[in-house]
């Protein structure tokens, strides 16, 4: 997945109003790509189980 500039705002924004405190825009986009990388490792396994034949 390809994070676009209005991603990271948007995900800025979801961190000071979650976390109190703002980012810059280049931790936004590590903190975001870490993200979706964990996110990646949890459930591309999951998607791979249910491709497989009985």
């Amino acid at each position: 997945m390809k994070l676009t500039d209005k991603d990271i705002v948007g995900f800025a924004e979801l961190w000071e109003r979650e976390m109190g405190k703002p980012i810059t825009n280049e931790q936004a986009w590590e903190y975001a790509e870490n993200l979706l990388g964990l996110v990646q490792i949890v459930v591309e396994p999951q998607l791979h189980k249910h491709e497989e034949p009985p």
